[in-house]
């Protein structure tokens, strides 16, 4: 007995053993166990016998790095070699205290263990009953019983969460360390689990005999002289020039060395940042101490990512993201790196502490009372935390994993909502407010209105950035025009733009670095030309005319009427048409559209066919409808388990808001359930969609691309599909059909949900199989979906060169990928930015 009673507690870096005093007062031997990020030695396979969703829905909650590490931890120190022999051994966190003596508590366990030998563990600190941070007197004699497991963790739970305090017989530490590797649920969920399936025995005692102390020593952990200094990146995305100004000046001022200012500019004309900002702060770009880049206005988490976009990460511990209007104390940084030090090095956190909102009005500024801020006033992101946002905009897929059972409750979501995503980061990694550590009241000036009432794209800005994507396509550009009547900014947002002083709306025909064509809104068609790299775009012909005009002004007016003729003068109108069950396809649907309306499409149709059960065609592979009913694709793909979250409605919504967006004058959506005569079933009917294609839309286009949705037009860089129709029809009039090939490139779907396809450049090599068709609609007599479409006699078909014009099929297995000697011919997206050489057309052969 008078053997001492040894502790062993799990010490994070930074954490103190808070009751160490009251360990020894009552004559317990007490030891840290160092907390480990390293968790190699977990091995979270799901118990095939019983899943564990079905024993607690929300389990993913709990897959975190923090609770991973934990695991690993308690793993490392019940199989701590040096205490096998002790069997009265309390393992615990540095936060535990007990209530009771050493001796009480070793005569209390050994009777206990005698007459339970089977018991694999015991809890001393668990029950409800008793606040943790108001412990209540023990009484002398203690007893224990069996432990009851719930259902599931709730308010109604009779114990609360974590483990605190237990004792593990040392015959019995691996099969419970065991337990703890296969689980991947929080320590007590799993012990909880184990015990309800009955592979662990555990009782616990009547009344708590640890209770967890508050962490009142943790600000005085690291010294000020022993806190070590961190590399930190301040990420600013800045919309206006003052606030620019402000931050820079007060982050320049601060006391803390080792930083580098990150700053994306947006908002203002790639003229004007060259210009107006570089030269204002070139001091401390010389310096190094700033970075500052133009980028386009993007989604919201595009936005903050811009500011680290292409920086080597590596050299910097801590990435700080302040919101624009925040007015920073001098000690920002030092306060951030010296609480960063008490936190475990995997710990993100954000502030969330009071502000003083700093409000002008009748021109007196005044700072409001203390209040709580509806977001958090800056992030701070490790190294880790940092590549994972990057990681999540390249493939938006992962953004699940970051949510229980690894779906995205609100699939893009975010770009309205940066601050949910970086939340979410921060919850991830186990992040801290810093406000609970060390309290400080923040000054911030009220931020602008984000756009103005009079704004005309107002409608299409709320849609515009709801996915996180860094395609060009989806951000904001805002050039410079100059007209013979006016000069004014204009901004593109996607497909539709606005001038900046006046209400006045165009659709995007064509935009490169070189050329802008605008459709008005209440007028005619416009090209504005760009002579050098920089500068204004200005209307074709306009250096001309103003020369002419000021010799002649009277033919001003004339050459003005002759151009906008020419102007308008519409080249080979060109679409394209798919039949598609949108739940296959709908997480690029609008990848899919904007691809072709950039590549150049006048129209864009997807008809809608929803409830399809199969096809009639004995030559389908979709003739028994087995596929559309198991929701599987014919490769495989396990679409409608992917998404199951995902309702008919829902789908049917995106698809209208896509065609609202891009406007109904070029991306259609047509309902199509045509039924089997027979069954009654709605089947695909796509040739009859191509018919009814052919009939609504044969007049208004000259040629038709007939594809699917995992399908996209390529040509070579340096022309364009609009360029190599038109030369058909002036060089080869006769020719009715272009056979196309395909580039067969990875698939879409990847087992656990959606591949990102934008960047994908390796591909299988060329063959032929599968090819598809772009027709000349006045000359069809009959649909076909390969091979044997009918044509007008007297007309020809001829098969593209596939480096020249072709398809991309995304529908290659890994299998297929693993096999192939992949060496990239073709960039599939290449040719949508490239300046377009009207010249250069595809070789038919």
């Amino acid at each position: 007995m008078n053997t001492p009673l040894h502790c062993l507690l799990l010490q994070t870096p930074g954490e103190l053993l808070e009751g160490e005093k009251d360990f020894l007062r009552l004559g317990y031997a007490v030891e840290a166990f160092p907390f480990m990020q390293d968790a190699s030695c977990l091995d979270d396979a799901e118990p095939e016998e019983l899943p564990l969703h079905a024993y607690a829905p929300g389990w993913r909650h709990g897959d975190l790095p923090e609770v991973r590490s934990l695991r690993a931890s308690l793993v490392r120190m019940l199989a701590d070699p040096r205490w096998q022999k002790e069997d009265f051994l309390i393992f615990g966190e540095s936060d535990a205290v007990p209530l009771v003596e050493a001796a009480t508590l070793r005569a209390a366990l050994e009777k206990e263990l005698n007459a339970h030998p089977e018991t694999h563990l015991l809890r001393l600190f668990h029950h409800k009953a008793h606040s943790p941070n108001d412990p209540r007197k023990v009484v002398a004699s203690l007893h224990f019983s069996a432990f009851q497991p719930g259902r599931e963790r709730s308010k109604a739970s009779l114990y609360v969460s974590g483990l605190y305090a237990f004792v593990v017989p040392s015959v019995h530490r691996k099969k419970v360390a065991d337990v703890l590797c296969h689980t991947p649920l929080p320590p007590d969920r799993a012990l909880e689990l184990a015990a309800a399936r009955g592979m662990l025995n555990v009782r616990a005692t009547e009344s708590n005999l640890f209770y967890q102390k508050p962490r009142t020593q943790r600000a005085q952990a690291v010294s000020e002289s022993d806190t070590p200094e961190s590399s930190i990146a301040v990420c600013l995305v800045v919309r206006h020039l003052e606030n620019l100004d402000r931050l820079l000046s007060l982050f320049m001022a601060q006391p803390y060395g080792n930083c580098h200012v990150f700053a994306a500019v947006k908002g203002m004309t790639a003229d004007n940042f060259s210009s107006l900002v570089l030269p204002r702060y070139e001091h401390w770009i010389r310096q190094g101490r700033v970075t500052l880049r133009h980028y386009p206005g993007k989604n919201q988490v595009s936005d903050l990512i811009d500011t680290i976009r292409g920086v080597e990460l590596s050299p910097y511990d801590l990435f700080v993201f302040p919101r624009e209007e925040l007015l920073c104390p001098s000690g920002l940084l030092e306060r951030i790196n010296r609480l960063h030090a008490r936190l475990s090095p995997h710990h993100c956190s954000c502030e969330r502490g009071e502000c003083r909102m700093l409000t002008t009005r009748n021109g007196v500024q005044y700072a409001e009372p203390p209040a709580k801020p509806a977001r958090p006033l800056f992030y701070t992101l490790t190294r880790e935390a940092a590549e994972c946002l990057i990681a999540c905009e390249r493939n938006p897929a992962k953004i699940a994993g970051l949510y229980p059972d690894r779906q995205d409750p609100e699939h893009g979501a975010y770009g309205n909502d940066a601050d949910a995503l970086m939340m979410q980061l921060v919850r991830h990694s186990g992040g801290w407010d810093l406000s609970d550590i060390e309290k400080e009241i923040f000054l911030m000036v009220r931020p602008s209105p984000a756009v103005s009432l009079n704004n005309p794209l107002v409608e299409m800005e709320e849609n515009l950035h709801e996915a996180i994507t860094d395609d060009p396509a989806s951000a904001e550009y805002l050039v410079e025009l100059e007209h013979p009547y006016w000069t004014d900014n204009f901004r593109i947002l996607g497909v539709k733009g606005c001038r900046v002083k006046l209400p006045e709306k165009a659709t995007i025909l064509r935009f490169t670095e070189r050329e802008l064509v605008l459709q008005w809104e209440r007028w005619g068609r416009e090209q504005f030309i760009r002579d050098k790299e920089e500068g204004p775009y200005r209307l074709h012909h306009t250096a001309v005319l103003r020369r002419k005009a000021a010799c002649n002004p009277g033919r001003r007016q004339e050459s003005l009427d002759l151009v906008e003729r020419a102007l308008a003068a519409p080249p080979v109108r060109w679409g394209v048409c798919a039949v598609a069950l949108p739940r296959e396809s709908c997480y690029w649907l609008r990848d899919w559209i904007e691809f072709h309306l950039r590549a150049g499409a006048f129209r864009v149709v997807i008809y809608d066919n929803t409830g399809s059960t199969g096809s009639r065609r004995v030559d389908s592979v979709f003739q028994a409808g087995q596929l559309q009913r198991s929701g599987t694709s014919k490769r495989g793909e396990e679409y409608g388990r992917l998404t199951a979250h995902l309702s008919d409605e829902d789908i049917k919504n995106k698809l209208d808001g896509l065609a609202a967006r891009y406007g109904r004058e070029r991306v259609r959506i047509v309902p199509w359930q045509p039924k089997d005569p027979e069954t009654g079933q709605i089947i695909h009917g796509q040739v009859e969609a191509y018919e009814d294609f052919i009939r609504r839309w044969g007049k208004e286009l000259d040629w038709c691309a007939f594809l699917d949705v995992d399908e996209y037009l390529y040509c070579r860089p340096g022309t364009s599909v609009g360029a190599i129709l038109e030369q058909v029809e002036s060089k080869t009039p006769d020719v009715s059909r272009i056979m196309l090939k395909a580039w067969k490139f990875r698939r879409r779907w990847g087992k656990d949900g959606p591949r990102d396809i934008r960047r994908d450049t390796a591909h299988l090599p060329q063959a032929d199989g599968g090819e598809k068709n772009l027709v000349r609609l006045c000359d069809v007599k009959a649909a076909d979906i390969h091979w044997y479409w009918q044509m007008r006699h007297g007309t020809r078909r001829v098969t593209a060169d596939p480096e020249g014009l072709a398809f991309c099929h995304y529908n290659a297995s890994d299998k297929e990928m693993e096999k192939a000697l992949l060496q990239p011919q073709i960039r599939p997206r290449d040719f949508l930015t490239a300046e377009v050489d009207e010249r250069a057309a595809v070789e038919m052969r």
